[in-house]
């Protein structure tokens, strides 16, 4: 469970840490270690206690009751206060069936739910073995292009929130929220020191 650690500098990157664990495992293959399951999951609940904020990643093509991100997060954030939903392949499944998944009321959570496509298209993995380096504007380029070919599901005017950019503006969003809050209790903090002090120079020196 030793992390790997990899610093990014930009004056273009969010101040994030994000920790990239491990998928939740049903069933050990026969040429993996019995107690992987075990230790997995004992990782995964190391870090997905409080402040942290929970990326729940879902397959679209999997029910959401069969999620075993949701049901960790449902463990340890039973209000669904500071996890966010993240459905991926969205591309696989009908448009309709989509935006039912993005807008599932049985799991409600807080922070809502974001569908991606993630895949590159077939003509990007091919020119990324060729050496082609710019694979994710493709990726998001694909991306755009579905969601855009479905207007009335996953368009403005939709209940819905879709795309990469619109979960980096989420998660932007909630580290200002986090930030904010932590603010407050610092400030009260400093607030009263400087109460007490002032009472006490009032006190000794009138």
């Amino acid at each position: 469970d030793d992390p790997i650690r990899l610093s990014i500098s930009s004056p273009n990157v969010p101040d994030l840490s994000l920790i990239d664990l491990p998928g939740y495992i049903q069933v050990v293959g026969h040429n993996q270690p019995v107690e992987l399951k075990q230790k997995i999951s004992e990782l995964c609940d190391k870090y997905i206690q409080p402040p942290n904020i929970i990326l729940a990643i879902s397959a679209a093509d999997v029910d959401l009751a069969n999620s075993a991100a949701l049901r960790a997060s449902r463990r340890v954030d039973p209000r669904g206060e500071r996890t966010i939903g993240v459905v991926t392949k969205m591309d696989l499944v009908d448009p309709m069936r989509g935006m039912a998944i993005l807008t599932d009321r049985q799991y409600p959570l807080r922070l809502g739910y974001v569908g991606v496509v993630t895949r590159a298209p077939q003509t990007a993995t091919i020119l990324f073995k060729k050496g082609h380096t710019n694979l994710s504007s493709a990726i998001v380029k694909n991306e755009n292009a579905f969601f855009s070919a479905h207007p009335l599901e996953f368009g403005p005017t939709s209940e819905v929130q879709v795309g990469t950019s619109t979960l980096k503006k989420k998660l932007m969003h909630v580290l200002e929220h986090t930030m904010s809050a932590s603010l407050q209790s610092t400030s009260d903090a400093i607030r009263q020191e400087l109460e007490e002090a002032t009472y006490e120079f009032k006190v000794q020196y009138n």
